[in-house]
């Protein structure tokens, strides 16, 4: 069995190289990292030092003021002005992301503020998840 699992983090160990891409290799308890290689806080093999960000979380919130929406593609924000709390959806680094809100009732949309489209008058916003990041649709 000790056999097996040195063959097996050699074939590991053989196939990692600095030279691949970040955010390349996932590690875990069941999973270590190749020798001289660490597993960060996010689930990534990285090299001693390497602040490399694999994932990022994005927060969205509302004013929580009239009867509003927001969702998002890919799927994971679905935050309405009514829920009293933020909306928080972890991806990794690079995700184009787009939010859609929508009003209801007596309700219009103001705008975006925060990390992506601050003070933008559309409905919708689209960016790139490059770290972590926070926006808030304010609704009148």
């Amino acid at each position: 069995m000790k056999l097996a699992r040195l063959a097996l983090f050699g074939l590991l160990a053989g196939c990692y190289s600095p030279t691949f891409t970040a955010c390349e290799i996932t590690c875990g308890s069941d999973s270590p990292c190749p020798e001289d290689y660490a597993c960060g806080s996010d689930g990534f093999c990285r090299s001693s030092g390497d602040g490399t960000a694999c994932s990022a979380t994005l927060t969205v919130t509302t004013n929580e003021e009239g009867d509003g929406h927001v969702s998002s593609q890919p799927q994971g924000i679905d935050c309405s002005t009514h829920a009293g709390r933020p909306c928080t959806v972890t991806w990794p680094v690079g995700t184009h992301v787009s939010l859609q809100s929508q009003h209801f009732n007596q309700t219009s949309f103001g705008h975006w503020s925060g990390d992506a489209c601050d003070n933008s008058q559309d409905q919708s916003c689209t960016f790139t998840l490059t770290r972590a990041m926070m926006i808030t649709a304010v609704f009148h």
